[in-house]
């Protein structure tokens, strides 16, 4: 989903690939030809920090720009620029549950259940890991995405959100590499400073992220409304002032999701099956007034957070390369 970026906008260089079917070869039989536009020639297959030291020595003595790519689903074309070299961290992958972790050099601390995870594990595996070990771990909603990126480097929102808070609120430690090449922990009692940085400070801006530590709680139950229907413009109109209008309880009622223009996924950890029906009823009788151009107006509940992933969250999946600009999707109650 969004804007990929591929495109270089100084040179106006390009490979202007299908969005919706990225094997059409159109773009580059001929006569069309391809570009390497903004997509770098040269990658580090980062494995470890001597990797990442390594690379900062290197563009010191040569000048030549790094780029940090985890998953490559920057929003703003971050993880690619013409004539940089890239560090590749997606295929740092490993996970660690502790049931009793504690931040390095915070004796005070009370231990917490956390998960410890490379740079490159992805939501999917990280959600399956958490169902593995009884616990639940708060991500984002696209399974490819890397979680110790932009994600949460970002601030981190996921479905549960407003229950559970930001992923940055979650996050206990990271192990980073800072451009004057050092490895560093990262914590509340060590190095705070850029822990409080990397805790919403953006993908890569202060240095390259090789390991988070994020907190998890015990297995969650959920309950969840999914709406779609034909995006009528009379629908989308009626159906957009109920979210309005709702929204506010919605989020006290514990409801965090997605809207489009043509259909929605909420869910809540805080309600009964009967009570979120009743909070949601609003949304669901005006999807119901749509007649035959509604294709789904469900509840359902989960005992645990995967089932839910692998199924509503999937289903409202959206297509790539779509020209979109991100804004926020925190909206304070004062707004």
């Amino acid at each position: 989903m969004m804007t990929q970026w591929e495109g270089c906008q100084k040179s106006q260089e390009y490979c202007e690939l299908d969005w919706s079917n990225p094997t059409n070869a159109d773009a580059f039989t001929p006569p069309e030809t391809c570009a390497q536009g903004s997509i770098n020639a040269y990658y580090i297959d980062v494995n470890n920090a001597v990797d990442v030291i390594a690379a900062f020595a290197f563009s010191r003595i040569t000048s030549v720009p790094l780029v940090i790519k985890n998953s490559g689903h920057d929003y703003k074309g971050r993880s690619s620029a013409p004539d940089a070299l890239t560090l590749w961290t997606y295929n740092i992958k490993y996970t660690k549950y502790n049931a009793k972790f504690k931040p390095d050099s915070c004796p005070s601390v009370s231990a917490t259940p956390a998960i410890t995870y490379g740079a490159g594990q992805d939501f999917a595996s990280l959600y399956e890991f958490a169902e593995a070990n009884n616990v639940t771990f708060l991500g984002g909603t696209d399974k490819t995405v890397g979680a110790t990126g932009g994600w949460v480097q970002g601030g981190g929102h996921g479905i549960l959100s407003n229950t559970l808070g930001l992923g940055v609120d979650r996050v206990l430690q990271f192990k980073v590499v800072t451009p004057d090449g050092v490895l560093r922990t990262a914590n509340a009692c060590k190095n705070s400073d850029l822990f409080w940085a990397l805790r919403g400070g953006g993908g890569g801006t202060f240095g390259v992220v090789l390991e988070a530590t994020s907190h998890v709680e015990k297995k969650i139950a959920t309950q969840v409304i999914y709406v779609k229907f034909n995006p009528v413009t009379a629908h989308v109109v009626a159906y957009m002032q109920t979210i309005v209008e709702n929204s506010l309880k919605w989020a006290q009622d514990g409801w965090g999701g997605y809207v489009s223009a043509d259909h929605a996924i909420y869910a809540t950890p805080k309600l009964s099956r009967a009570e979120a029906e009743a909070s949601m009823a609003p949304l669901a009788q005006v999807v119901a007034s749509f007649g035959s151009d509604v294709i789904a107006n469900t509840f359902a509940s989960y005992e645990t957070f995967l089932p839910l992933f692998n199924t509503i969250m999937i289903a409202g999946a959206a297509p790539v390369g779509l020209p979109f600009a991100m804004a926020s999707r925190c909206v304070s109650p004062l707004s």
